[in-house]
């Protein structure tokens, strides 16, 4: 509990100088490919390009708008939109404004509006466009998968997000065949190995430069806007690597507060025997907790806004038991005839004290060796005195426990009309106990594994 107060106090006090130096720092542009883009053309009620139309996009929930003109082809594009929601409307001298709800923008993808047809009028008057057919893209070859927040957290991946590159066609399972070491899922893209692919987080790289695959791993689904993935012919924009483009995009404050909670518990109190156990046989423990929640709102409306999540991963396990193999120890009997037969000797001193029986984590107990023989008398001589010892291989089952904790902060602050800047921070620490290979469980020796 210490731990997660110390913890949760250096992220909060981190998340403020963020916030400060965010607020104070004069410009900034981002290295990665988190946007979107709106395109179309702007024809008259003949067909005739309209230049010099005022295209604006509002974003629905920040206020955030982007605005361009239409050129001497009546073409326009607004470039670098943020993902979410947009109000388009557009307006010319002598034509009606033509307004266009709900109209989506995902990362690295172009929402294109096609040709959009004006009514004469006043700019007063207005035609409010419903029910737009989504369309395909049409001037790029860039084939773009993406996974909206709520099928991220629908789908039932343990925190694998990258196993959402499976559902699309084109990208198999390599398994063991992947060619390369791996984190998380091993997949191939179009018949590439798995250290072509690409790993990113807000358009920022996330590739584990020891081995294939991310580098950090999101646990919280809840913190995430969107996963797009490019599978084939991305742009030179993306760079490094041939196979596919997995990007996560995170999710950031709007204009009003809003917040998530959840937990998911997986437990072994009610699970059945498989068909080779019996009724008398004790289920192993095993239990987790995986909670966390979210809280995102204004900074300053129209301005500034912020995002801040909690997420742990609780993991309590029987274990699995270890066995010390042929190597043996002297058992709890064993012991007492030692102390027994070398009275005041400091190495059977050394075994009581701290030996594999002195730690009773596992419940250590005798067991047998590869050929089936168990305890056995052993005749140990100090030199002087000589007695019969019983050894015996000995085996264990120390609980093994997982514990990880993750904070994410983001903060998105509008300079002006044309420039913006944001920042992410992640904060993940984990500790795995008893993480450590037989016979070492047996001997009463591990380690526990801490990352950060």
């Amino acid at each position: 509990m210490l731990l997660a107060r110390i913890g949760l106090r250096s992220v909060a006090v981190s998340f403020s100088m963020l916030l400060a130096l965010l607020l104070t720092v004069p410009s900034a542009r981002s290295q990665g490919i988190d946007t979107g883009s709106i395109s179309g053309s702007i024809l008259d009620p003949a067909g005739a390009v309209v230049q010099g139309a005022k295209i604006v996009a509002t974003n629905t929930a920040t206020n955030q708008a982007f605005e361009v003109e239409s050129n001497a082809a009546g073409y326009f594009t607004l470039r670098s939109v943020p993902p979410g929601k947009y109000k388009v409307t557009i307006t010319t001298k002598n034509f009606r404004t033509v307004v266009l709800d709900d109209i989506a923008v995902q990362v690295s993808r172009d929402t294109g509006l096609n040709a959009i047809k004006l009514e004469l009028g006043s700019v007063g008057e207005t035609v409010q466009v419903e029910g737009l057919a989504p369309l395909l893209e049409t001037g790029t070859a860039q084939v773009t998968t993406s996974f909206t927040s709520k099928e991220t957290a629908d789908i039932p991946l343990n925190g694998g997000f990258d196993a959402l590159t499976l559902l699309i066609p084109g990208v198999a399972d390599t398994g063991s065949n992947s060619f390369s070491n791996s984190n998380g899922a091993s997949f191939s893209t179009n018949g590439l190995r798995g250290r072509s692919n690409n790993f990113q987080i807000d358009g920022q790289s996330n590739n584990d430069n020891s081995v294939a695959g991310p580098s950090i791993f999101l646990g919280n689904q809840d913190v995430l806007d969107e996963v797009t993935v490019i599978t084939n012919d991305f742009g030179v924009e993306y760079g490094r690597a041939s196979g596919s483009v997995v990007n996560y995009v995170t999710k950031s404050g709007t204009n009003e507060f809003h917040g998530s909670g959840f937990e998911y518990f997986i437990g072994s109190h009610w699970d059945s025997h498989d068909n080779l156990e019996t009724s008398a046989n004790t289920i192993p423990r095993y239990v987790e907790n995986r909670f966390g929640g979210t809280v995102g709102g204004p900074v300053k409306r129209n301005k500034a806004w912020f995002f801040f999540s909690p997420y742990f991963d609780r993991v309590r396990s029987a274990g699995s038991p270890a066995s010390s193999g042929s190597a043996l120890t002297p058992t709890a009997n064993g012991l007492t005839q030692l102390e027994a037969a070398f009275p005041g000797n400091s190495a059977v001193a050394a075994l009581r004290a701290i030996g594999p029986y002195a730690i009773a984590a596992g419940n250590p107990h005798i067991t047998t060796d590869s050929s089936g023989v168990g305890a056995r008398t052993v005749v140990v001589s100090d030199g002087i005195t000589t007695a019969p010892i019983e050894f015996a291989p000995i085996e264990r089952n120390p609980p093994s426990f997982f514990n990880d904790r993750e904070f994410t902060g983001r903060v998105d602050v509008q300079l002006t009309s044309k420039d913006r800047v944001g920042a992410r921070y992640i904060f993940q620490q984990s500790i795995q106990t008893a993480a450590s290979a037989s016979p070492s469980f047996a001997s009463g020796s591990w380690g526990d594994v801490p990352a950060r």
